[in-house]
């Protein structure tokens, strides 16, 4: 398959779905404020150009097999990719893809947006290094825990899915910019922290986005993030999931509500969500708890 993208910068998965690469992906596209990501899950034989992308693209392969050409402007990249093998391709930059992979391919595929990547960075003069494919244990596990968020995406909502796509852009900027601002110090926040507990607390079922909470405190979500963790010692997913089990646990006293009506007013998923992080908090499930 021969598919030649247009001249003007896009980005790789807006491009790819207009063509014939869209049933590649399993569960379709996620978007998000801060970029899309995806789960491709089919292989075959691709060829793709661009003059440049106006995202930062990340891919991280969790099956072997795939060989691919990467040619950026006189350098090109061929090999067998190995599991854990990292792409980096900074937004503007051309490259030209030639890939032949198996039937069946597992790699999760990250289009950040540029804006993310300055908030992390405290400035909007960030470069990101032109690398060849490389290695990184804690980028691989951040991947991977996206991986299993995309099986299912509604699973563990926006909130968890927006954090882990934040720390992999953290540890982008730490370890793979060119030029990157120290990250200010942290000012005191007990105020807006404050807000978005009450926030989260106030409606245990909604799916909050990083990014809507942020604006009705009036910070970035990156410093949301670190000031919210150096205020209460969790991250917001953390506090937000444990505000939901003790939800659960009080709504369980009551016999009259079945465990799924239990998890769908406390913003589980469904029955067997609830069940399997009752289960990692108190060591049962919550029909155990209720018969104890």
């Amino acid at each position: 398959m021969n598919v030649k993208a247009p001249t003007q910068p896009e980005t790789y998965f807006r491009f790819a779905a207009r063509n014939a690469h869209h049933h590649r992906y399993q569960n379709g596209i996620v978007a998000l404020a801060c970029g899309n990501i995806s789960r491709q899950v089919r292989g075959g034989k691709i060829d793709l150009k661009t003059d440049g992308m106006n995202v930062h693209l990340l891919c991280v392969p969790f099956a072997a097999g795939t060989h691919i050409v990467t040619r950026r402007q006189e350098i090109t990249y061929e090999g067998r990719v190995e599991p854990g093998q990292i792409e980096l391709i900074p937004a503007g930059r051309p490259v030209h893809w030639t890939v032949e992979a198996p039937e069946v391919v597992n790699t999760v595929s990250f289009a950040l947006n540029s804006t993310l990547f300055a908030d992390v960075a405290g400035t909007s003069h960030i470069e990101l290094k032109t690398l060849p494919r490389f290695h990184d244990t804690q980028l691989v596990r951040l991947a991977a825990a996206v991986a299993e968020e995309l099986a299912d995406p509604n699973a563990n909502g926006k909130l968890f899915l927006e954090s882990l796509v934040h720390a992999i852009v953290a540890r982008l900027v730490q370890h793979y910019a060119v030029t990157s601002a120290r990250e200010t110090p942290l000012k005191p926040a007990r105020v807006e922290v404050q807000t978005a507990k009450n926030l989260l607390l106030a409606n245990l079922a909604a799916n909050p986005s990083l990014e809507a909470l942020a604006h009705a405190v009036n910070l970035s979500p990156h410093h949301l993030r670190r000031v919210f963790k150096a205020e209460t010692g969790q991250t917001l997913y953390t506090f937000l999931l444990h505000a939901r089990l003790e939800r659960a646990c009080e709504l369980l006293a009551d016999e009259k509500s079945s465990v799924t009506e239990v998890a769908a007013r406390c913003g589980f998923y469904d029955a067997a969500h609830l069940s399997r992080h009752f289960r990692r908090a108190y060591g049962c499930s919550p029909g155990e708890l209720r018969r104890k």
